[in-house]
This record gives C-alpha cells, structure tokens and sequence, in this order.
C-alpha cells in the first residue's frame, strides 16, 4: 500500500505507487509509519514532499546531504536543521514539519490507535489540506475509509499502531504476488476473491 522510493545518494524520490491506491493513501501510511519508527528515512522523505508540509526537493536534498555526511537519520537531521540556512517560505515548512511530526510522534505511545488517528487529522488539518487538491472530496474520502479500517482492525484484533502497519504490510505482499500470478488471456476464466470483486466485471459470475 506504500510508496517504494529510490535510494539515489541525494534525495530519494517516489517511484510507482501500488495498484489502485491514490497517493493520498501512501502519504497517510509514509506517515503512520515514521510514526511508528523514525529511523524510516525513505517514508519520512515522503512525508515531508506530501501535501501535509510541502517541502522542496532542493530543501530534502539539502537533508539527505546531511544525512550522508553524518551518517545521520533524516529525522535528527530534520530536527536538527538550520532554518536560518533557507529562506522563506521554506523555513517556515521545515518548522512546521518538524514541530508537528516530534509532537505526533510522542503522543504515538500515548494513545490508542483511534485516538492517534484522530489526533493526526486535526493537528495536520487534513481535511482542509486534501480539499484544496484536485479531486480532493475524493482523496479525503480515500483516507477516511483507510482510517475507518484501522479502526476496525483495533477494534476486533485490539491492534496497535504496529500491528496496523504490519497488517497492512501483509496484504501488499499478498496484493503483489496475485498481481504477478494474474493472467490477462482473452479465453482464461479470471478467479477472484469475494473482497477483490465488486460483481459488476463479468456479465456471468459463479
């Protein structure tokens, strides 16, 4: 369900996103997961070019600069920088970003996964920031629902925040080898799984 992302020495940027997921979904679960850990330098690069901050490559690339000099996390370089360095409005973005995600990161192992997910809504502003998007009724929509899951996954497996990514971990692993194994033949018959099939593909379903 996540973005994977290059590993070229200055700024690793987003590659292609998994089948059928918006990218508003990818930067939700970038987040979640460098809240969980914030060692994930790659998934924090995310964050941090996303919608919820905006900041520049120019600037990231800056960050990973550092992190290849000092062997660094991008997370202590980025708690780290120097505002003074950059000038506005980027200065502004990086103290945004950093104050918010230290903030969401030490309620983190305070709270309940619900409760956590409510937290990153109102803090970010999410909603407001995914309606100034194109498309952005839908996109909110999309993220909703992604929380909505995890609600339900908390509430019938008790899950954690870990559990949740883990979880979600599975189910790519499992999304990827279905989408390998899938042959597109004019005369195969397709087998799908009840949750894949919306019933509306084919005129004749078994």
């Amino acid at each position: 369900v996540m973005v994977t992302q290059n590993t070229s020495s200055a700024s690793p940027k987003a590659s292609s996103q998994s089948p059928g997921l918006g990218q508003e979904v990818l930067d939700f679960l970038h987040l979640l997961t460098v809240l969980q850990n914030r060692e994930r330098s790659l998934e924090l690069a995310g964050v941090l070019r996303s919608p919820y901050f905006g900041i520049s490559d120019e600037i990231i690339t800056k960050m990973f600069l550092l992190v290849n000099a000092e062997r660094r996390s991008l997370w202590d370089v980025l708690m780290d920088f120097d505002v003074t360095s950059i000038k506005e409005p980027h200065a502004c973005l990086v103290e945004f970003a950093r104050n918010n995600l230290a903030y969401l990161r030490d309620v983190a192992s305070l709270l309940a996964l619900p409760e956590l997910l409510e937290k990153i809504m109102r803090v970010l502003r999410l909603e407001a920031v995914m309606y100034l998007q194109e498309n952005g009724i839908a996109k909110f929509a999309n993220v909703k629902k992604l929380i909505g899951l995890a609600q339900e996954h908390c509430a019938s497996k008790q899950g954690t925040l870990t559990s949740w990514l883990e979880y979600v971990a599975a189910l790519r692993k499992a999304q990827a080898r279905e989408t390998a194994a899938n042959v597109h033949a004019a005369d195969a018959v397709t087998i799908m799984t009840i949750h894949k099939s919306k019933g509306l593909e084919f005129d004749t379903v078994y």
